[in-house]
């Protein structure tokens, strides 16, 4: 989502604007020598926000920015610890409790620092430093012409204790209504998640409750997740960017899933899964000539079986999505295959296979280059007719030149094929191409290419830390019965600001861009906290 948020408080808007980063560290060198030696203590170090800050200069504001921050709890940190005193020290467990500590989203970084104690035993010292996790701001939105205001309160690290609260209320001209939400992910100490939301927008109203328990660690063998959604609103089909026709839904969805792995780099995933998913449509104005694209009711209720295989290894990298922080990346490959059954025993309206393939690997063929792709096709078949079939195919290529540079290629291709009549793909402003209007492109099948140049510069003007792009962006959406003509392409191209905001858990770039289309009359101003497309599918 095109986003932007300014005005906060003064202690949110530092904490934002915040570019010192510590470097990753786990003192290699200690780590090695102490390999397999015992644990005799932990100890954990917990700075604020600003405390490395606070050391170098008297700046009153870092203090009083520091005061009104809850340092995350010692707790927290402990928890995601996959050792403890008295276990072998094994270096490969303690990348990993890094990763997981990161994964929070409450730590800009950690270090782990062993300390030799006689011949065969070892202290380590855990150093974290916390990430301003409060944002009370008003909230600004823009993207190809559409835009949206309003005020946003969040708080991802609740008394310290790591919990999510956030609320949004917005205006504009799409999407007026508020949201809330509630995330545990560590539940009374425990290894379960859960999350609680409620959205109530003009187009759309939704209820969320979710559980899981996630494959937290290599040598953790289960995992599962269930939960229900509820969503009631509108659909709106456009044309060329204006919408001709609505109709109205109601929505009940209940997934659940567990699977069981064989293996830990190299592993086998056996996965049985149950999905409920009731439609119910209804006409939004009577007499309409599109009342034939309103779809008819319909409940699937299946079980499913699966498997998978993967290959993983972990890395960390540094300015490719982010202004220097690190950005935890798994490599390697993974495939996976579910087959499901909808029966009318179960509550289905009729019965059918409903089947889902993925695909995604990540390698960094050599030091300066990472390579990465995703593929995901899903269809029923019924009367042994496929139906619904729907394909998604991403590529990336980062290619670093130079310590603070990088050239990042993004591919994405979405098609469908016999889907519902009223089903859409929407292509302009705020997913991709810059330079056209909101939703300016519509149909079932997508091809899209993006191309930036990313860079930052050692230049910090109050703590932000600033870069800029050079981008242009190429795509087409083709309707039911159109042929795929690649010299129908639109593009743009344009320039953009970055302002990296290290010290946020939540915003950690911000862009701007002005982008000009090649092919319409025209500028865009595109304003995003986040990036038009990143590597976040290859994270943790």
């Amino acid at each position: 989502m095109i986003s932007m948020r300014i005005g906060e408080c003064a202690a949110c808007i530092l904490a934002l604007l915040h570019a010192g980063a510590l470097h990753a560290g786990i003192g290699e060198n200690d780590i090695d020598r102490c390999q397999g030696r015992i644990i005799r203590n932990i100890d954990i170090v917990r700075k604020n926000v600003f405390d490395d800050q606070a050391e170098k200069s008297d700046f009153f504001v870092y203090q009083w920015a520091n005061a009104l921050h809850m340092v995350t709890k010692e707790k927290v940190i402990r928890r995601e610890l996959l050792f403890a005193a008295g276990d072998s020290l094994d270096a490969e467990k303690i990348i990993e409790s890094q990763r997981n500590i990161r994964s929070l989203e409450l730590i800009e970084d950690v270090e782990v620092n062993a300390i030799p104690v006689g011949a065969d035993s070892v202290d380590l010292e855990i150093v974290s430093s916390d990430l301003w996790t409060t944002k009370v701001s008003p909230m600004f939105e823009t993207g190809g012409g559409n835009y949206r205001f309003g005020f946003l309160f969040a708080e991802k690290n609740f008394m310290g204790n790591g919990q999510l609260v956030e609320t949004t209320g917005q205006a504009g001209t799409d999407q007026d209504g508020f949201s809330i939400l509630y995330r545990d992910r560590r539940v009374l100490g425990t290894r379960i998640a859960t999350s609680l939301g409620y959205s109530g927008f003009t187009y759309d109203r939704r209820y969320l409750f979710q559980v899981e328990k996630p494959r937290y660690a290599l040598s953790v063998h289960s995992r599962y997740d269930a939960g229900y959604s509820r969503s009631e609103g509108t659909t709106r089909l456009f044309d060329r960017g204006d919408e001709y026709y609505r109709f109205r839904y109601e929505n009940d969805d209940v997934h659940a899933e567990v699977a069981y792995s064989f293996g830990e780099r190299d592993r086998i995933d056996l996965i049985a899964a149950y999905d409920y998913a009731g439609r119910v449509y209804r006409e939004d104005a009577a007499d309409s000539a599109f009342r034939h694209l309103v779809p008819p009711d319909e409940a699937l209720s299946y079980p499913s079986l699966g498997a998978g295989v993967a290959h993983v290894r972990y890395g960390v990298e540094r300015y490719l999505d982010e202004a220097g922080t690190p950005e935890d990346l798994t490599y390697g490959a993974a495939v996976r295959f579910m087959a499901g059954r909808s029966l009318k025993s179960l509550g289905a309206d009729y019965e059918s296979w409903i089947n889902t393939a993925t695909m995604q690997f990540l390698t960094k063929p050599f030091s300066r280059l990472i390579v990465g792709a995703s593929d995901a096709v899903s269809w029923q078949e019924r009367d042994g007719i496929g139906r619904r079939i729907h394909h998604t195919s991403e590529g990336f290529a980062y290619f670093k030149t130079g310590a603070a540079q990088v050239l990042a290629i993004h591919g994405l291709a979405d098609f469908a094929w016999r889907e519902r009549s009223s089903y859409q793909i929407l292509l302009g402003g705020d997913n991709g191409l810059r330079g056209y209007r909101y939703f300016r492109l519509s149909g079932d099948r997508m091809v899209l290419a993006n191309i930036e140049y990313r860079f930052y510069v050692p230049v910090e003007i109050l703590s932000v830390r600033f870069g800029g792009a050079a981008f242009f962006d190429c795509g087409n959406v083709w309707r039911p019965g159109e042929k795929i003509d690649l010299a129908q392409m639109k593009s743009d191209f344009g320039i953009g600001l970055r302002l990296g905001l290290v010290k946020s858990s939540s915003s950690r770039i911000v862009s701007i861009d002005l982008a000009k289309s090649l092919t319409e009359k025209g500028y865009f101003v595109t304003v995003t906290s986040g990036l038009v497309f990143g590597l976040g599918a290859f994270g943790n």
